[in-house]
């Protein structure tokens, strides 16, 4: 059967969301025009390996939604009047792959692999952010990747519960308290604390809040928008700490 880039990108629209329409997923899929023929040859030639590597169909959906995300996302900023970035990010160097290319493999790469979907989705994000933030080295993108794809999707949405809440109210003296409401969701701040990305432990009552590198991984892959939809039960788990009895 002859290999269509429309449909498989198309295969990732029920990942991606009712949003995406499906006119868009075949104009996103046609490398003569829409967001693809803006962003270059280099990148339509790198999705079209991609996708004709060997896939699962769960796979392909994953990865490809991934793309639709940062595809609709991507021209609705430039239907807006931004530009994209003007550094070298999209230009081919000699003797090595854009720096574009690169980070666009690990998205596809990394997101076909995530059973935990809407981590395939954060992928996006941040492959169209990266795509206007020229602030963001292909370092940077590959760590968050990483991140991304080692954390749990409610790891994530505690760093984006302590984006959100500034000051936390939590202390290195009173976060045993989450304890008793959910044990695990203590553990996992405790994990985010010891990659930097919440501040660290302390023998003092210093307070925990979201480190710079947390804040940056939150603010680059839109991980606020998820918490608003998919946030409740973590809002409610780490909600302000009860005040000490008295007495």
């Amino acid at each position: 059967m002859k290999f269509s880039l429309m449909e498989w990108i198309g295969k990732g629209a029920d990942i991606a969301g009712a949003g995406i329409a499906p006119v868009f997923a075949s104009s996103l899929g046609d490398p003569t025009g829409g967001v693809l023929a803006q962003l270059g040859v280099v990148l339509t030639k790198e999705i079209i390996d991609y996708a004709e590597r060997v896939q699962s169909e769960s796979e392909q959906r994953r990865s490809a939604a991934a793309l639709l995300i940062a595809g609709q996302k991507i021209q609705n900023r430039l239907n807006a009047g931004e530009e994209l970035r003007s550094d070298d990010f999209f230009r081919i160097r000699i003797g090595t792959s854009a720096t574009a290319q690169t980070v666009l493999d690990g998205v596809l790469t990394k997101a076909r692999s995530q059973y935990e979907e809407r981590k395939a989705l954060l992928m996006g994000h941040l492959l169209a952010n990266a795509s206007f933030d020229d602030g963001l080295s292909a370092d940077d993108l590959c760590w968050m990747l990483s991140c991304i794809d080692s954390l749990t999707y409610r790891h994530l949405l505690i760093l984006a519960h302590f984006c959100d809440q500034t000051p936390s109210g939590w202390t290195s003296n009173n976060i045993g308290q989450i304890h008793t409401r959910s044990p695990i969701v203590l553990t996992q701040i405790a994990e985010l604390r010891s990659l930097g990305l919440l501040s660290g432990h302390s023998t003092f009552e210093v307070s925990i809040e979201i480190a710079a590198t947390g804040r940056l991984l939150v603010q680059a892959t839109d991980l606020q928008g998820e918490l608003e939809i998919y946030g409740e039960e973590i809002i409610r788990t780490i909600a302000s700490p009860q005040p000490y009895a008295v007495g």
